[in-house]
């Protein structure tokens, strides 16, 4: 099943398969670890549209949910 990264609940696990987003936008995520074939996991969401905070590859990570939007991954 394929959902958005921002549609995974807490503590929930999914493997990232596709970046949806401009050349900027993906160079940006992969810096920072997001990757085709990654495992994350939802850490926490803070509540009121804050930011959700990933664990991957035992790094942790903030983003904002438009951003997560366009991460699809597999659970």
């Amino acid at each position: 099943m394929q959902i958005t990264l921002a549609n995974l609940g807490p503590r929930q696990k999914g493997t990232i398969i596709q970046i949806i987003g401009g050349r900027g936008m993906q160079s940006h995520l992969r810096t920072i670890g997001v990757r085709e074939g990654k495992l994350v996991r939802i850490v926490t969401k803070q509540p009121a549209r804050g930011p959700i905070v990933l664990e991957i590859d035992g790094n942790r990570i903030a983003m904002g949910r438009g951003m997560a939007m366009r991460v699809l991954v597999e659970i």
